[in-house]
């Protein structure tokens, strides 16, 4: 994920080098050994649940190399920019935890030898007609990059930005807005026009009005509720959670016997069900609001046209309970949010609009295809998290373990 995103500020022109340098955690840079015309060096932000003692130590590093380099920059380069990288799920939260997301944050510098190079981003501003430099933009998943753009012609929209054929590569939302213009759904923007250049893929978006909510309301999980009912629908059966299953065993292969078995359960259940068109990552942060009532909802990347039903109002649920808590979602998946009286609530009209009278089985079969999409989407944009023993347990582990002995 750091690489595809610093890939997107190392020069356009192919006669300009460039390197993508990642820090460690203790955010040293030694410049030996690299001989570039720009350098792009950091990391990403760091993953929630560490200790206050170390995140602290990882803040205070950041933070004495970024002075030292603005302050005296190894030869022969100079710093033209610093991104500063928010971690997504706390860039919309109240003001207490803007603390812990300034700690958690990662950062971007890049070092340029010379006359600074245009970089990829900028390039892929100027193709779409907008203003360039791109000074300020935000982190995309995948490793995509996220920015409002001004037009040329003095208009704004909206431009999305990742390397060709990777988890960031924007034109997968592209083809999502496509498909939700044609049956005509509102409050989402609509594809502008798309392109490739200097090895990256552009989406050039509307851009809607109104803010991304920072904190769900009830009215804004009511008209949550409601957009997700007119999302498009077909006959069915839903295709997405046998996709997410297979890539799940395939990257947890100690899983595999479980995970097949968990298919062959949700096979008959979601035969049953229409295919319902998924957003994939529907939380507060992907939703525009004015006024506590939803105008947007955004980010498409994770997307299908073959959900099953209910993913994402459960995804939505889950994702605020998880960021009111502080939790991982894998954790709060433990606490069944599906057969919460909240949630019954909630979902009641969007069941009855879809003319779905859900039973004990069909419940349980849409936590597990929303549990399979999260972690899907997850690994596929930051394969990383395979790794990473702390997220796998809370998210992999231990609900597997949960699934195995209801199953068994």
């Amino acid at each position: 994920m750091f690489r595809a995103l610093a890939s997107l500020l190392l020069p356009a022109d192919p006669k300009r080098s460039g390197v993508v340098f990642e820090a460690d955690d203790r955010w040293t840079f030694d410049p030996r050994g690299i001989d570039a015309d720009v350098v792009v060096w950091g990391r990403p932000p760091s993953l929630s649940g560490m200790s206050p003692l170390t995140l602290a130590k990882s803040a205070l590093a950041r933070e004495r190399t970024m002075a030292k380099l603005r302050r005296c920059p190894p030869r022969p380069w100079h710093v033209s920019a610093i991104h500063r990288w928010t971690p997504s799920a706390l860039a919309q939260v109240q003001l207490r935890e803007r603390a812990r997301a300034a700690m958690l944050g990662g950062a971007l510098v890049r070092l340029t030898n010379g006359d600074p190079a245009m970089p990829v981003i900028d390039a892929a501003a100027s193709a779409a007609g907008g203003q360039i430099p791109v000074t300020d933009f935000s982190a995309g998943s995948g490793g995509s990059i996220v920015t409002r753009l001004g037009m040329r012609d003095g208009s704004e929209a909206m431009l999305r930005v990742g390397p060709i054929d990777g988890p960031a590569d924007p034109s997968r939302a592209g083809v999502a807005l496509e498909w939700l213009a044609s049956a005509d759904i509102p409050t989402v923007p609509r594809r502008v026009r798309t392109g490739e250049t200097a090895g990256a893929c552009w989406l050039l978006e509307t851009r809607l009005p109104g803010i991304r909510a920072r904190a769900l309301t009830e009215t804004m999980l009511v008209d949550a509720a409601a957009f997700c009912a007119r999302l498009p629908a077909t006959s069915g059966p839903p295709t997405a959670p046998a996709r997410d299953l297979k890539q799940v065993a395939n990257a947890f292969p100690q899983h595999a016997r479980m995970i097949a078995t968990l298919a062959s359960f949700l096979r008959p259940v979601l035969r049953s069900l229409p295919a319902i068109t998924r957003h994939g990552d529907l939380w507060s942060g992907n939703m525009l609001v004015v006024r506590d009532r939803l105008c947007g909802i955004v980010d498409w990347d994770a997307w299908h046209p073959a959900g099953a039903p209910g993913t994402d109002l459960l995804h939505l649920v889950a994702t605020d309970a998880a960021l009111r808590s502080g939790r991982e979602l894998g954790s709060v998946w433990l606490d069944a949010p599906w057969r919460s009286p909240a949630f019954q609530r909630l979902s009641a009209s969007y069941w009855a609009a879809l003319d779905i009278w859900p039973d004990a089985a069909t419940m349980q079969a849409v936590a597990v295809a929303w549990w399979a999409g999260y972690v899907a989407h997850s690994i596929a944009c930051d394969a990383t998290l395979v790794a990473d023993p702390r997220w796998s347990r809370l998210n992999v582990d231990d609900v597997v373990a949960s699934m195995e002995r209801v199953v068994l």
